[in-house]
This record gives C-alpha cells, sequence and structure tokens, in this order.
C-alpha cells in the first residue's frame, strides 16, 4: 500500500505505525514485543493459565483478563464433549 506523502498523515498515525513496526521488530529480534526497561508496559506470554492483551493505543495498556472469556469457554465445552482421540487410518 502506496501512503505516498507521509508529511500528510496525522500524528496519531504516524506514533502508531512507529509503535507497531517497533513492536514487530522487537518480537522478531528477541521473541518479545516489548522489550526490558521499555517505557510500554511488559507484555507476559500466553500460558495455560492467562492469555494477557495488549490494547495497542498511542498510549500501550496491558489488559490481563481473557479476551472473549466467554466465548472461550463455550468452544471449550463443545471441544470437551465432542472430541474423541484420533484413529490413524488402516491401510
Amino acid at each position: 500500500m502506496d501512503l505516498g506523502d507521509e508529511n500528510n498523515l496525522s500524528e496519531e498515525y504516524k506514533q502508531m505505525k512507529s509503535l507497531l513496526r517497533n513492536m514487530w521488530l522487537n518480537f522478531i529480534k528477541t521473541g518479545k514485543p516489548v522489550p526490558e526497561n521499555s517505557s510500554y508496559p511488559p507484555w507476559p506470554p500466553v500460558s495455560s493459565g492467562a492469555a494477557p492483551y495488549m490494547s495497542l493505543n498511542t498510549t500501550p495498556k496491558l489488559i490481563k483478563k481473557d479476551l472473549l472469556k466467554e466465548r472461550s469457554k463455550l468452544w471449550d465445552e463443545i471441544y470437551k464433549k465432542h472430541f474423541k482421540h484420533p484413529i490413524p487410518p488402516t491401510p
């Protein structure tokens, strides 16, 4: 996507572009989107007990609650009820 003259872009857009670019580059280089000693809040990895996510605005904010927890619970229940261990095909 060619944005043309970036001088015409809003400051907020430029800040978001920089934030996202930096987070991706940090993640590629270190495995962590937010480096240590950053002004942004630390972003811990997902675990079996927690899935924190980052609300990305001009000031990023870590959200520790599960995103769409009720929907996740529904799919967990369906999976438990209907999943059968796969059986390999016979020749």
